[in-house]
């Protein structure tokens, strides 16, 4: 269409980025979003949503995406107004798996301090991942908040925790 001199609009770009989402094109589709962007046009909080999972779920397999997910969603807590609790566990298994767990535990308490209990798999993550990075005494943190939001530890969150005393030699630290 560009090059023809006929630019596209709102509707071309939102119909464009839909079809490469449900394709399952995420990288095609992140392009087309940054350049809807630079253009000043508006994406709508389902796309966004569509495109962060999307990103989530790729940068599981392809750990280079983990930053695009992360502005992705910074961008959109910026621009929507109310974020579901999935979208968060989304977002902190994708920080965890891309070892950034400054920002998996800050949008932990942020998630927490907006009323939403993160599910098990969320705290677990967490706890697997700060105990992978060697950081048992934050992996015990997010234990205790895991107790404080009313939600029982599974047999992993034990696991991970007990595998990183036994590596560092305190075992008496899980008895």
């Amino acid at each position: 269409m560009k090059e023809k001199n006929c630019m596209p609009d709102g509707i071309s770009y939102s119909t464009l980025l839909n079809g490469l989402l449900k394709w399952g094109k995420i990288r095609a589709a992140l392009g087309v979003y940054k350049e809807m962007v630079g253009i000043v046009f508006v994406v709508d909080g389902r796309m966004m949503s569509t495109l962060l999972r999307g990103l989530c779920a790729k940068s599981w397999k392809e750990n280079d995406l983990v930053q695009d997910a992360y502005l992705v969603f910074e961008k959109m807590r910026s621009r929507v107004s109310s974020i579901d609790h999935s979208t968060y566990g989304f977002v902190i298994r994708t920080l965890c798996r891309g070892k950034k767990m400054e920002e998996a535990l800050d949008y932990l308490q942020q998630m927490i301090r907006m009323g939403y209990v993160p599910r098990t798999i969320t705290f677990n993550n967490l706890i697997r991942a700060l105990c992978l990075e060697g950081k048992i005494s934050e992996a015990l943190v997010v234990l205790v908040i895991m107790y404080e939001n009313g939600k029982i530890p599974s047999r992993t969150s034990f696991d991970s925790l007990v595998k990183e005393f036994e590596k560092t030699g305190s075992v008496v630290g899980c008895m």
